[in-house]
């Protein structure tokens, strides 16, 4: 069982500089309790994995290096085809969190993304902070509702999720011992990230959005790279960071695989 007292917890946004990965909206509302995230050195230091696995199996590559290349928030008419096509092209395989409301949306491209072999995991049906963090009973509800489509779409449940603005965010300081005791009990294994392009922002740049990817991953061994297949410039940078990182094996997310999870530090 987790233990979090909300009331002794210092706040660190995700919007300050020293912090990557998903924007939580309207994190600005939530400063009344909260959270430090460790997660990344700052200015540029190389990013360690916070929940680090040894253990992987080889299949190509440098045997000392795996990275998983995650894509959040689609699917999207726009941006995932130019991702599958990219990957397709190269021979990468990636592992894309789909948002349930997409999917209903779009099944054509959930079912591109299962027949070329990459993984599927959950990523909400709703994507709504507020209502989905407003217990575990919510968040399950909505999760179960995702993994229900996904199944009508596909005919494969994931067992893989990962949490809207990550584990620890700005909506979540109060039930994220409920949240997270109840999707583990339900069977899931959630994943945040070490490293990130840092692209759900507003009008980002490709030069950017690479450096930001290098400057993350820097040394790390082990790496869990958030991008989203939702941004343009996403699309357009991806063929060469596969360039870059071709000394890493790409591989997908499973159940089995040791989860990279943030963690809370608390501070009196």
């Amino acid at each position: 069982m987790r233990t979090l007292s909300a009331t002794c917890l210092f706040v660190v946004l995700s919007l300050l500089s020293g912090f990557i990965g998903e924007a939580t909206p309207d994190s600005s509302q939530n400063n009344s309790a909260a959270v430090v995230v460790q997660q990344y050195a700052p200015e540029g230091a190389s990013a360690e994995p916070v929940n680090y696995a040894a253990g992987v199996s080889a299949h190509g590559g440098d045997p000392d290096k795996v990275m998983y290349l995650t894509f959040d928030d689609g699917p999207s008419p726009s941006v995932t085809p130019l991702v599958l096509d990219t990957l397709k092209e190269r021979g990468v395989k990636a592992t894309f969190f789909l948002v349930g409301a997409f999917a209903d949306r779009y099944p054509d491209l959930v079912l591109r993304i299962v027949n070329e072999g990459h993984a599927v995991g959950l990523h909400s049906y709703s994507h709504d902070y507020r209502e989905i963090y407003a217990s575990a009973d919510a968040f399950m509800e909505d999760l179960r509702r995702a993994d229900d489509a996904i199944y009508r779409i596909a005919g494969i449940r994931s067992r893989v999720i990962r949490f809207p603005g990550g584990s620890v965010n700005g909506y979540n300081k109060l039930t994220y011992d409920e949240i997270a005791d109840a999707v583990s009990e339900s069977g899931y294994v959630f994943f945040d990230w070490n490293a990130s392009l840092q692209d759900a922002v507003k009008n980002p740049v490709v030069s950017e959005l690479y450096n930001n990817a290098v400057t993350t991953v820097g040394n790390s061994s082990r790496v869990v790279l958030l991008a989203h297949d939702r941004i343009p410039q996403t699309a357009q940078l991806l063929d060469e960071l596969i360039d870059y990182f071709g000394d890493y094996r790409m591989e997908l997310l499973t159940p089995d695989a040791s989860p990279v999870q943030f963690k809370f530090k608390v501070q009196y």
